[in-house]
């Protein structure tokens, strides 16, 4: 990486599918992205090699856990882009750092969350969050068919 933070991925604030992500490569491509808002953050390799670790956080409590690989040379993860998802056993240190970002989340929008995806890579030897999706039109039933329960009670509880 440059002192610029490149090569980096910038997405817009907002979105879903990966539509809008572009990679550069240099300071110069930043200025052709087009108009924000937009999150810029450093490309880390390990979304090519290792893919992305997804846990769903349904009341605060981790319930299961997602592979999801790019496909095609790209970095997006989405099976439109060429990418795979895979349900994973959830991973003890995984749903740790999930359930503290949901939590940490809720507490900047004040209350506590009723469900959220965290995205993590591995990124200089660690688990990261890359980021969080609080308002997900999907959750990869097909993969996971007990995310249904988990999100049925998750309302009982709420309602």
């Amino acid at each position: 990486m440059d002192e610029f933070g490149c090569p980096a991925v910038v997405k817009p604030r907002t979105g879903a599918d990966g539509r809008g992500v572009v990679v550069v490569r240099d300071r110069e491509a930043l200025t052709r992205v087009s108009q924000g808002p937009w999150l810029v953050q450093p490309l880390v390799e390990s979304v090519r090699t290792d893919g992305e670790q997804s846990v769903f956080v349904f009341d605060g409590r981790a319930t299961s856990q997602l592979r999801k690989v790019a496909g095609n040379d790209d970095i997006r993860v989405h099976e439109h882009h060429g990418g795979a998802s895979h349900p994973t056993p959830l991973d003890p240190a995984a749903a740790a750092l999930a359930t503290r970002t949901i939590a940490s989340a809720g507490e900047v929008v004040g209350t506590n969350l009723a469900y959220g995806r965290v995205d993590m890579l591995h990124h200089q030897g660690r688990l990261v969050v890359s980021e969080i999706e609080l308002i997900e039109p999907s959750l990869y039933l097909a993969e996971i068919p007990e995310n249904a329960e988990a999100f049925a009670d998750m309302l009982r509880t709420r309602l």
